[in-house]
């Protein structure tokens, strides 16, 4: 897939006599020269376009700057009760992202209440647990946000915990998609 599409060069159309005798054939043959020109450019860009919509279907990633790059970061972090912590960060450069991510809760003896994942801090609808006291792991998807970002831009993946005892650690991962 090309990087870039460069424009086709601009065609001047042959210059019309004022007198126009042409038994020899040459207007004719100028005049088709320049059509055909003109066709062969329109079919170039038209096959481009083709191409670019149509995406790759070898299995390869999209290369940076492209419809369909795709970014991802992890980690992890403690919590303490009812504190919002990152657990991800993520840098969008400019364009248009979907951001997505999820958190997997590790709970280790603790009597929880409730639990919320988020983008930004940006919680979606927040979770009231129906984990029973003790321990155990629990995933929870953050929403899909837009970010359309005009410069290097940090998005984070958030997580929050509300617990009377006991620890909670998160570990997580951001994913961001260029949309366009």
């Amino acid at each position: 897939m090309p990087d870039v599409i460069e424009p086709p060069a601009k065609l001047s159309p042959p210059i019309q006599s004022a007198v126009i005798d042409d038994t020899s054939g040459a207007h004719k043959t100028v005049w088709s020269a320049y059509y055909q020109n003109v066709a062969d450019q329109i079919s170039g860009v038209w096959g481009a376009l083709q191409t670019i919509r149509k995406g790759v279907t070898d299995g390869s990633e999209a290369t940076a700057g492209h419809l369909g790059e795709y970014l991802t970061a992890s980690g992890s972090a403690g919590l303490t009760n009812n504190a919002t912590v990152t657990v991800a960060s993520l840098t969008l450069p400019a364009g248009d992202w979907d951001v997505t991510g999820g958190v997997t809760f590790t709970i280790s003896g603790a009597a929880s209440s409730h639990y919320a994942v988020g983008i930004d801090g940006v919680f979606g609808t927040e979770i009231i647990a129906t984990i029973p006291t003790g321990s155990g792991t629990w995933r929870l998807p953050a929403g899909t946000v837009r970010r359309n970002v005009t410069a290097d831009t940090a998005v984070t993946l958030v997580a929050l915990a509300g617990f009377s005892s006991g620890t909670v650690s998160a570990a997580g991962t951001i994913q961001a998609r260029r949309m366009r």
